[in-house]
């Protein structure tokens, strides 16, 4: 995106959606991505390229992850 990383789009959209589930994705290594500032350690990153199945699971597990906040469906 030109104006902005998806870190810092995720940081202004989570201010006023604090339950907000975020995934991330790049042709960057996950390394990489996390090196340059582009995701926050420990975030949910999915490198690319990636199969359908693969973006689906990544998703299932957002979704599901009690960690990320509120329940399954959220």
């Amino acid at each position: 995106m030109p104006e902005m990383s998806g870190r810092e789009l995720a940081a202004r959209l989570k201010k006023n959606h604090p339950l907000l589930r975020v995934l991330f994705t790049s042709g960057y290594p996950a390394g990489a991505a996390v090196g340059n500032g582009l995701i926050e350690a420990g975030g949910r990153f999915l490198p690319k390229p990636y199969t359908v199945e693969a973006l689906a699971r990544a998703i299932r597990e957002v979704l599901d992850d009690p960690a990320e906040g509120g329940s399954r469906g959220t």
